[in-house]
């Protein structure tokens, strides 16, 4: 599966007083976050008793940023600035780039009629924090009178 997507975000604002003429401050802000993946799952059902699944997850993020700020005055003192620090402008901009990839194996075994059990292990990996973790995992299922089903799980994650 492909898939692709966009979130923007803006915030424009101002404070002003009414006795003052002028503004206090105004922002202007803008992130735009771009978002690419591949998804694909594989089953492999060798049996009836025995199921293999695989997979894979690769994705891509991008995250454009814009911030332009303008302080007239204190915000907490209206009155003039006598020390001369006020305007204070402020202007950042970037990008920040990640990729995402995660892969895993599970087999489902029926060993005896009413238990099943899964063996399973994940690798996921992301570039923008340096993380990379390897996480078995193990099920156990018991099929029980009237459909009911009981399931008890084990992971590290």
């Amino acid at each position: 599966m492909l898939s692709a997507g966009l979130v923007t975000r803006e915030r424009r604002g101002a404070e002003v007083f009414t006795e003052i003429p002028g503004g206090i401050y105004s922002v202007d802000k803008s992130r735009d976050l771009h978002l690419y993946g591949l998804q694909q799952h594989w089953q492999v059902e060798r049996s009836e008793s025995r199921l293999w699944q695989f997979g894979f997850d690769l994705r891509q993020q991008r995250a454009d940023y814009q911030l332009h700020s303008l302080v007239y005055q204190d915000p907490n003192d209206p009155s003039e600035d006598a020390l001369g620090y006020y305007p204070v402008e402020t202007q950042a901009a970037g990008r920040e780039n990640g990729t995402l990839m995660s892969a895993y194996a599970a087999n489902r075994l029926r060993l005896l009629k009413p238990l099943t059990i899964e063996l399973g292990l994940r690798y996921d990996r992301a570039s923008h924090t340096g993380d990379s973790d390897l996480s078995p995992r193990l099920s156990a299922q018991i099929d029980l009178p009237q459909g009911s089903l009981l399931r008890l799980g084990w992971g590290q994650y």
